[in-house]
């Protein structure tokens, strides 16, 4: 009894010794769920490079736990600047499949192993993958909805929706599998508002708006291309209530509503785009031409200030296919101080340059003939003023008198030369005309000297579209 006693007293103390020397690693172990959380906290909040830290400072017996391999090669992928390379992507597809083996039951761990074969390019394991988690766990709709991106790839269109439709059957009110089965519908098939419905179920359930939101953009278009202009606009505005600051939405509303005439509106829609957006010429020459039509509608409303500030940020673009010449001109002569306004008043030179701004207002209007009438009397008060012979030449082309719109574009660009003033746009209308009337050896003439006279605009739209014309 004795020896018993001593041997049981030794075998307690050799426990106790046990136990106390593998208190540092009993903490490590109790460490891991926190570590997990941690890591993960730091994951949804985008910072993968932390996240890699953290795990960096686990233990190597944590490091290699299953939710710690996936969380490094998630955020191995998340940290790359640019595409994976290749060798990367099979590092992370290694930690996957140790993830997987150690927990293969993570629904997350097996389609993010599939996504990434996928993405290797090897469809079928990736297929396979997910039909062995489908087996597993047979309610699970999400390994649906990834089979059917997968079969998406490679343009299975049925199988796709197929797989979709299974996974809804297993939950019918899984926002993910609404949103493919709409993004299927409308990117692949001719059934697009079938589609849009589908996506409109998803956001009512969760999420989604974005995708929603430019599929809403794309249908707006094609709305535009079959002529209903009001279903687009609605299409629009439903796709800002998702995403108010959605860039190609504000856009396509600004062309839009710039198209039906709605200026003022519009322009600030396309503004807020091009503010982000400064080296899309498209946009810039949208933005121009509308501010200055914006700008003839405020002179003929007898709102001057307005309309020269619309001119001057028109003029300030650049845009190399919108025409500021005549309204540059119009900025320029405008009196620049008090004394210079009143010594202005009641003379010819004001009652003249008015006229001009009318006329040029008219032209605008496509009100031609009232045009010729304003701008002829502007000239005859100040005589002096290329730019009034341009605008005729331009109402002259527009009533179909070509010989009429010739002389004056001549006159102008003449006249222009002589007080040393610029205006391209004449030389280009007048070899337009001159190729109207079938004279084509003078209007290459004169494109080659709208060229040599001023060669930072040889590449102007019009001057291309004009010099391929007559290439044949």
């Amino acid at each position: 009894m004795g020896c018993t006693r001593v041997n049981c007293l030794f075998v307690a103390l050799c426990v106790i010794s046990v136990l106390f020397s593998c208190g540092g690693d009993q903490s490590d172990e109790r460490r891991g769920p926190e570590e997990e959380n941690k890591a993960a906290s730091l994951w949804q909040d985008g910072e993968s490079a932390a996240v890699l830290q953290r795990l960096d400072s686990l233990s190597p017996a944590e490091q290699a736990e299953p939710w710690a391999l996936h969380l490094r090669g998630r955020a191995l992928l998340a940290s790359e600047d640019g595409p994976a390379s290749d060798a990367l992507i099979d590092q992370v597809l290694r930690l996957y499949t140790d993830a997987l083996a150690g927990d293969a039951g993570s629904v997350e761990m097996r389609i993010d192993l599939a996504r990434l074969l996928l993405r290797r390019g090897q469809r079928v394991k990736a297929i396979r993958v997910l039909e062995i988690g489908r087996e597993n766990a047979p309610q699970e709709s999400r390994f649906c909805f990834q089979i059917a991106r997968t079969y998406l790839s490679a343009d299975e269109t049925e199988g796709a929706l197929k797989a979709v439709n299974e996974g809804l059957s297993l939950d019918s009110q899984a926002a993910e599998g609404h949103l493919l089965a709409g993004q299927i519908l409308f990117d692949h098939t001719n059934r697009k508002e079938e589609g849009l419905e589908r996506m409109r179920r998803a956001l009512a359930a969760d999420g989604g708006r974005e995708i929603l939101a430019k599929a809403l953009v794309a249908w707006s278009i094609n709305q535009q291309g079959q002529g209903d202009h009001d279903g687009a606009l609605s299409s629009i505005d439903e796709a800002l209530d998702l995403m108010p600051n959605l860039p190609i939405a504000l856009l396509e509303r600004g062309r839009l509503l710039v198209q039906r005439g709605e200026l003022e509106e519009g322009i600030g829609s396309v503004r807020v785009f091009f503010e982000n957006n400064r080296d899309n010429d498209g946009v810039r020459s949208l933005l121009a031409g509308a501010l200055k039509t914006l700008g003839y509608q405020r002179l003929r409303e007898s709102k001057r200030p307005e309309a020269l500030d619309l001119f001057r940020e028109a003029i300030a673009l650049g845009a190399d296919d919108v025409d500021v010449a005549v309204i540059k001109r119009i900025v320029d002569q405008e009196p620049r101080t008090a004394e210079d306004r009143a010594s202005d008043s009641g003379d010819k030179l004001k009652e003249g340059r008015e006229l001009f701004e009318r006329g040029s207002a008219l032209l605008q209007e496509g009100r031609s003939a009232e045009a010729i009438e304003a701008l002829t009397r502007s000239l005859e008060l100040v005589p002096a003023n290329p730019f009034a012979h341009h605008q005729i030449g331009v109402a002259h082309a527009i009533e179909g008198r070509l010989e009429g719109a010739a002389e004056e574009f001549e006159t102008a660009i003449g006249e222009a030369s002589e007080m040393e003033l610029d205006l391209p746009a004449a030389y280009v209308k007048l070899a337009e005309v001159l190729f109207q009337l079938g004279k084509t050896g003078p209007s290459r003439r004169w494109l080659d000297r709208h060229d040599a006279t001023y060669p930072d605009r040889a590449n102007d739209p019009r001057v291309r579209s004009l010099r391929a014309l007559l290439d044949g």
